[in-house]
């Protein structure tokens, strides 16, 4: 996932505030399935169900707090021990824009472009801030869209390997953090019947 920002500012028992900063992750893992249509050798849809894990690393953040007219600044980063668990579903549309063509008809290695929409189910949970135990989850579902470029190469009959960037946008901005936005390489095999 790309670093989420979040900002926010708000008073608690007369004390104002506001902060900013972000959160870090490390690399995580999807796996999904899918089944779909081949209309013909330039168009093909698909349903796709999937899981994806990360988890985040460090939180840094800046800010400001103000109490009886004297105002103090923080900053600093915290290391934080935090799951991010994704159930995802999208309806995707690919195109082989060179499969039509008279030079790249009967080639093996074919480049697609594609595009989807769909949800994410989104499971979050905060074991630990720093040094600080918080044991809280929060749960979410979001509208999901994803673009892809690859590459597919025909092995034998009626299978297909398959390489593609994935880049991912979920509208899941709330309580002062950002919509979650992530890039993915993922590797398939396909069967065709």
């Amino acid at each position: 996932p790309i670093d989420l920002d979040y900002s926010g500012s708000g008073s608690i028992a007369n004390v104002s505030f506001s902060a900013a900063g972000s959160a870090e992750f490390d690399e995580g893992y999807s796996v999904s399935g899918l089944f779909g249509y081949k209309w013909n050798d330039c168009l093909r849809t698909e349903l796709e169900f999937g899981h994806s894990s990360v988890d985040a690393a460090k939180v840094t953040g800046s800010g400001t707090a103000t109490y009886g007219g004297s105002t103090y600044t923080f900053a600093g980063s915290a290391n934080i021990d935090a799951d991010i668990d994704v159930f995802y579903g999208l309806a995707n549309v690919y195109i082989n824009p060179l499969s039509h063509t008279d030079l790249f008809s009967n080639v093996s290695v074919q480049p697609y472009i594609g595009a989807g929409v769909g949800f994410a189910d989104i499971t979050t949970t905060v074991d630990k801030i720093g040094t600080l135990t918080v044991g809280s989850s929060e749960d979410n579902t979001d509208l999901l869209v994803n673009a892809v470029a690859g590459f597919e190469y025909e092995l034998v009959d009626n299978i297909t390997a398959d390489l593609r960037y994935r880049y991912f946008w979920v509208d899941s901005g709330r309580n002062g953090f950002e919509d979650g936005e992530a890039h993915s390489v993922n590797g398939s095999l396909r069967y065709s019947f």
